[in-house]
């Protein structure tokens, strides 16, 4: 069972930094603000669950809202700024904080619940465990297949590692480099807007709750490997799997500090990642 709760533990960050992962890759943007697409997604199925629409119907708005606020975002913002990795910091932080006042304006600052859409148990091992927890991680398995094969087995995909390995010469070869870029962000956001939606019903949801997942995401693709879209999923496991198991013995505060210690770690042994030689 502790493994199950493992497992589940890197899914979920797999899912989150699969969109940063797709953002840094191909962009070099260091999106500050990618925690608050987490947020948007769980406040997507929250507000559909007080209109009385089913949970499904709130995903697939999940997934609206954090693609139309992505495009907004990237066209607004990241696209003027994208070549100052400085600047850009600043500025999707800036966008961080203004979708945090949105959402606290608009619902208040108080923890939300939102219901689990299903609610039996299945015997693992002699345990009960619920069934939502296995579904959420059945729908992260299946979006990394997803973002694999469109990654590599698409034209798009082709195009897309084009950008990321060598952008001047794709765009010598005609590549449009900017609607690449544009679809990539809403890809990303829309990644960690389905994250946000799918544990919504696990935990209690606020507009602060996206710094809770920034920094282990961060961190993920840091250990990882930078400039790769496979190597941070790894690099998940690695973070999650390590503070997941610290859980088990020690309060989460403790297990925090203990998976930021062995981050460090890592990341002075591998100042470039672990994984970077699966690029």
């Amino acid at each position: 069972m502790i493994a199950i709760d493992i497992s589940y533990a890197i899914l979920v960050l797999i899912l989150i930094v699969l969109g940063l992962a797709i953002i840094f890759g191909l962009l070099r943007v260091i999106n500050m603000a990618h925690g608050e697409k987490v947020m948007l997604g769980a406040y997507s199925v929250w507000f559909a669950e007080q209109q009385g629409w089913p949970f499904w119907l709130g995903v697939f708005m999940a997934l609206a809202v954090t693609a139309v606020v992505g495009a907004i975002v990237y066209q607004l913002v990241i696209a003027r700024i994208r070549a100052r990795l400085l600047d850009t910091i600043l500025a999707t932080w800036g966008v961080s904080i203004v979708l945090k006042q949105v959402i606290s304006l608009a619902f208040g600052a108080a923890g939300q619940h939102v219901s689990t859409p299903v609610d039996q148990t299945v015997l693992l091992f002699g345990q009960p465990y619920p069934v939502y927890r296995l579904l959420v991680m059945l729908v992260s398995v299946v979006t990394v297949i997803g973002i694999y094969r469109l990654f590599f087995k698409t034209r798009f995909g082709m195009r897309a590692r084009a950008v990321m390995n060598n952008p001047a010469l794709a765009a010598c070869v005609g590549i449009h480099r900017a609607r690449l870029n544009l679809l990539s962000f809403v890809i990303g956001a829309m990644t960690a807007g389905l994250a946000g939606a799918m544990i919504a019903p696990l935990i209690s949801i606020s507009p602060l709750m996206g710094d809770d997942y920034l920094i282990p995401a961060f961190l993920s693709v840091l250990v990882g490997g930078l400039g790769s879209i496979v190597a941070p999923i790894f690099g998940a496991g690695v973070i999650a799997g390590i503070e997941s198991a610290a859980t088990r013995f020690y309060d989460p505060v403790i297990a925090q500090i203990v998976m930021l210690v062995v981050a460090v770690i890592l990341l002075k042994l591998f100042p470039k990642g672990i994984f970077t030689h699966k690029r």
